[in-house]
């Protein structure tokens, strides 16, 4: 049994520190705390669901070790809660369109 999110305000701010945060390791450490909160419970993602699609939106001009974590939540997403995820998706490939990401 996980920890389900109790304060979803807080996990806006967490996001809203990711997108407009330049530094590295400041960076690193916000989205393992965002991960590590929606991996704690399956219930995680749709209660804070609508706050991961402006993650992807943020994501070319993220270190790209922190872009592989996006993506491996993206898959955790797909194939453990067997949902997809949309929005995050079609920012995705917005993304990988316009700045000719592989």
């Amino acid at each position: 049994l996980g920890f389900i999110v109790r304060n979803i305000s807080a996990f806006t701010i967490l996001q809203s520190i990711f997108q407009q945060s330049t530094h590295p390791f400041l960076i690193n450490i916000v989205f393992d705390t965002i991960s590590s909160i929606i991996l704690a419970d399956n219930a995680n993602y749709f209660l804070c669901g609508e706050n991961l699609s402006p993650i992807t939106e943020a994501l070319y001009n993220k270190p790209n070790d922190v872009q592989l974590k996006i993506y491996d939540l993206l898959e955790f997403i797909v194939f453990q809660l067997k949902y997809i995820p949309h929005r995050e998706l079609v920012n995705l490939s917005i993304m990988l369109k316009s700045h000719k990401y592989v």
